[in-house]
């Protein structure tokens, strides 16, 4: 038997390595043996041996309900539902067939305890009585399962809530089936329910009839062929591929450490002459959770190629540097509204909304103060444009029109931006909705001073309505009165301590920090006063000055990256 485990959590790493290797000869190793940029799931174990370890974890696993509390991780979303609701729609199923009387059988780790205790904690809630409950585990002697087999045979309940593995489940069978204890309802949590290990002609006799709750199957074009193709010569060096070869085929690769013994690997192997289950591509449902994860960075990784600036980040970490890529710049830019698809996206959520909801946000703003005649400002990028696209049909079917549409980017010619603000100055409108990143905004609000445009009620989005940086007196002629979409801000606690102490000497790799350092070493030599100081790299820190590390321009990222890593 293949025990075949897909785990679901995005984990992000940094690479030591730049990205989009395949350009050299010899491509680089795929995931199968190796980490990259990020990891999306680790690829499975092809061992028949099921005498593993007894989990033990010490703290919340993941499926559990913790990582739900919207005011601890209010960005953090999940690629499959908490077992949290599986155990509360169970507990419905029970209730729907009107069974009061049930006895329960759990895994003992934490998916079966934490499952159950909710399943429980729900169903009784519901006027329904447990008679009993009973924990089952793969590495349990035989007297543990027989013990558990007889408890069922003098219950008086005939329905039996499972929430199992389905290799622990699996040992409980083979003991039901030689004591013949039949006739029994099964109802079963989503790793056994679907599992088509379990449903052969023998395991029926125990377990026809059994419902319960199952991650949707799916088809991926494509796989099939892929997977049936690889072969261990076009990645020499991916010694997980070789192990899984030798493993399938009992050849053995001749390498300058070890000999073949009997079978050599030869080449001529070919998995399409192979049906096992990782060839099976006709049960996808975790696998599909995967792939549609995968999808969703590769958006997110184009929109940022892209550049659609969205906060004030690029300060910090710009645009142009798209080798060094970090896990809070691929979440963050995951807001294009395509991911909302969900039929092509069903298990994809966000750690941030997508602009779809706040261009509709803002087109409500605009009809609650009842304005009909406005103008539009947006930046020339897949930010602005996309934002605004959304905007302008939701505003239309309001009723509101729409004088006149421009576009802005930070490195237009300054004519460009003379021509938007005689618009604004000819226009009729005095209202104006502007779906811009800060920077371009910055551009525009300066030739608008110059020119000494006011009295306009702007309308923002969450890229620039909240940035301090444009909220300087100056600006406040322009932009007094503004209002718009913010993400919520948010306090780190220790961040500012955090930050105002680190120092190159702790992180010497830290480029970004050693940027800073060298921008503040030169300001410092440019102030006589502080000409004669002699600073080192070394003792070279962030406390003296205010920067774009401090705490109030990052707040409200940060929340954004720091809730999900430890959601993870």
């Amino acid at each position: 038997m293949i025990a075949v485990t897909l785990v679901l959590l995005a984990v992000f790493v940094k690479a030591e390595d730049t990205i989009c290797k395949m350009l050299q000869t010899q491509p680089d190793e795929p995931l199968f043996a190796k980490d990259g940029d990020i990891i999306i799931g680790g690829i499975f174990s092809f061992h028949n041996s099921i005498a593993d370890e007894k989990p033990m974890f010490k703290e919340m696993p993941g499926p559990h309900k913790c990582k739900d509390n919207r005011k601890e991780f209010p960005s953090f979303f999940r690629t499959i539902p908490s077992d949290y609701y599986q155990s509360r729609a169970l507990a419905q199923l029970v209730k729907h067939f009107g069974w009061t009387w049930i006895g329960a059988i759990r895994s003992d780790n934490d998916y079966g305890n934490y499952g159950m205790a909710t399943f429980i904690e729900a169903v009784q809630e519901l006027g329904v009585c447990i008679e009993y409950s009973e924990a089952i585990y793969r590495t349990y002697p035989r007297e543990r399962f027989r013990t558990t087999a007889d408890m069922m045979r003098r219950s008086t309940s005939k329905v039996v809530v499972a929430f199992a593995s389905f290799i622990d489940l699996e040992f409980l069978i083979k003991e039901l089936l030689l004591q013949n204890i039949t006739n029994v309802q099964w109802v079963g949590s989503e790793d056994w329910i679907s599992n088509e290990k379990l449903a052969t002609k023998e395991n029926y006799k125990v377990l026809a009839g059994a419902i319960g709750v199952a991650i949707s199957n799916a088809q991926i074009s494509g796989l099939s062929e892929f997977l049936q193709n690889v072969v261990p010569h076009d990645t020499p060096g991916n010694t997980g591929l070789h192990e899984f070869w030798e493993s399938i085929f009992s050849c053995t690769f001749v390498t300058h450490e070890r000999n073949a013994t009997s079978h050599p690997c030869n080449g001529s192997e070919h998995l399409s002459t192979v049906k096992n289950q990782y060839t099976d591509v006709s049960e996808l449902r975790i696998a599909n959770n995967v792939y549609k994860a995968t999808y969703a960075i590769a958006h997110s990784l184009h929109d940022f190629f892209n550049c659609p600036f969205s906060q004030d980040i690029v300060s910090i970490e710009s645009c142009s540097d798209k080798i060094n890529i970090k896990p809070w710049q691929v979440s963050y830019f995951a807001t294009c509204a395509c991911l909302s698809n969900k039929n092509e996206y069903p298990t994809f959520f966000r750690t941030i909304p997508s602009d779809y909801y706040q261009s509709r946000a803002l087109a409500q703003l605009v009809k609650h103060f009842g304005w009909t005649w406005i103008g539009t400002i947006r930046s020339d990028n897949d930010y602005g444009h996309n934002g605004m696209s959304t905007f302008l049909q939701a505003v239309q079917e309001e009723g509101v029109c729409i004088e006149y549409s421009e576009s802005i980017y930070r490195t237009y010619p300054r004519e460009k931006f003379l021509k938007v603000v005689d618009v604004i100055k000819q226009s009729t409108a005095k209202v104006i909705v502007a779906f811009t990143t800060f920077i371009d905004m910055e551009f525009l609000i300066k030739e608008l001073l110059l020119q000494n445009v006011t009295g306009v009620q702007w309308i923002g989005s969450e890229a620039w309505i909240s940035i301090e940086s444009l909220a300087t007196e100056a600006n406040y002629r322009v932009l007094s009165g503004s209002i718009g979409v913010a993400i919520p801000n948010a306090a780190i606690p220790n961040l500012k301590e955090f930050l105002v102490n680190v120092n190159l000497q702790s992180s010497p790799a830290l480029t970004v920090l050693a940027n800073v350092g060298q921008r503040r070493k030169r300001l410092l030599e440019q102030d006589p006063e502080d000409r004669s100081k002699k600073l080192s790299s070394e003792s070279t820190q962030t406390r003296p000055m205010h920067t774009e590390l401090t705490p109030s321009l990052l707040a409200r990222a940060l929340k954004n990256s720091m809730t999900p890593k430890y959601g993870v």
